[in-house]
């Protein structure tokens, strides 16, 4: 029979590793094993109080659903750890059993739950909704955000051939763009814990050179964000899977891009360049490296990580929706909670706007002003 257990306790969690991580690893994602919720925990947890649902038998772990209480809101909720990176998030268990079993420990602990980024089509989804019966009110907001990745499949030859003519011919003409200026290399680093935080620190400076800086979406212009990167980054480094590509011309670092390698896929974390350079749009040209690079690598795919965007376009992707998931348990702090989170809605709404017309993931490509002459190029 399995037992249920609430692990609010971080020392305790820390503990959890091992066991954590090899049930993790039937997921194949880096986004839930046990070194992403710490770091999540390590940037984003202050002020927060831990709240891990596991499910135990014979004194091994079977599932865990990995929570924090946000106590700063009008109304304690639940929410998903790391739901601050806006990266999907998840449940890990043996079987489905285990998955009911902390779907109904999470429902029964009687505060509103927040879940922005849950696949649209997750075991976790039904789990949660049959575990609360008439309980409370689920709200599901499907197509929320999806995220876009590449099938490689093939040589890299291959998979060029399978972009179309004018991509093609555009990557030529903005490589012999960056060649009219100097000297063009391309390095993929694989960094060991001495020598992390040197190559994330030249990371930082070129993902702020351009729009993220103005919006204020730049790592650097976040301590928060900055203090996650400098997590993950030294602990994917420890484990071998950090990958960091860099575009230089010349001297200049004109593009950089973080990365894990993980489970035979790539995926993309962060990444940015210098709108100095933004005519030969260093941005494409450091993403085409590094597919280059998982097709020679032999790995199965490039998961884009973030929210699915047009500029992905360029390469044959396909897209996994996701949804928002709120449930709301029938008390009056759940209709204080429904208040607090409509209230939040405009705001919410108008900054999203306000970022996608300032700068959004898309002018990766390039700043603003140029959009309209890169769709002519």
């Amino acid at each position: 029979m399995l037992k249920l257990k609430v692990v609010s306790d971080i020392s305790e969690f820390m503990e959890l590793a091992d066991e954590w991580n090899a049930l993790a690893e039937r997921f194949q994602t880096p986004l839930l094993r046990h070194e992403w919720f710490v770091a999540c925990l390590k940037a984003f947890g202050k002020d927060k109080e831990l709240a891990v649902f596991t499910a135990w038998k014979d004194g091994r772990l079977r599932a865990a659903a990995p929570f924090v209480i946000d106590s700063e809101t009008l109304v304690r909720k639940l929410y998903a750890l790391g739901h601050e990176t806006t990266e999907p998030s998840g449940f890990i268990y043996v079987d489905d059993a285990a998955l009911a079993a902390v779907a109904q420990a999470v429902v029964h602990h009687g505060l509103p739950v927040t879940m922005p980024r849950l696949r649209a089509d997750t075991p976790e989804l039904y789990a949660l909704r049959a575990a609360s019966g008439l309980r409370g009110a689920w709200f599901v907001r499907p197509g929320n955000t999806a995220t876009a990745a590449l099938p490689i499949g093939s040589d890299w030859a291959a998979l060029q051939a399978r972009m179309t003519s004018e991509e093609r011919s555009k990557i030529r003409r903005r490589i012999k763009i960056a060649e009219r200026k100097g000297v063009v290399t391309f390095e993929t680093v694989s960094p060991g814990e001495a020598d992390v935080h040197h190559y994330l620190r030249q990371l930082y400076v070129v993902e702020a050179a351009g729009w993220k800086s103005r919006t204020g979406t730049a790592i650097l212009s976040d301590a928060r964000i900055e203090r996650w990167c400098n997590e993950i980054g030294p602990a994917a480094a420890k484990l071998g899977m950090l990958r960091l590509f860099f575009m230089r011309i010349d001297e200049s670092v004109v593009a950089a891009l973080m990365a894990l390698e993980y489970a035979g896929r790539l995926w993309t974390l962060k990444q940015g360049y210098d709108e100095r350079w933004s005519d030969c749009a260093p941005g494409i040209l450091l993403i085409h490296e590094s597919i280059r690079y998982a097709c020679e690598k032999g790995l199965v795919a490039c998961e884009f990580l973030g929210s699915a965007e047009t500029w992905q376009k360029r390469w044959p992707i396909e897209f996994t929706p996701h949804s928002r998931l709120r449930f709301y348990p029938l008390s009056l702090r759940s209709l204080l909670a429904v208040t607090d989170d409509a209230c939040r809605l405009p705001f919410n709404w108008m900054r999203t706007k306000w970022q996608s017309k300032s700068g959004s993931l898309s002018e990766f490509i390039r700043p603003a002003s140029a959009v309209s002459k890169v769709n002519k190029s």
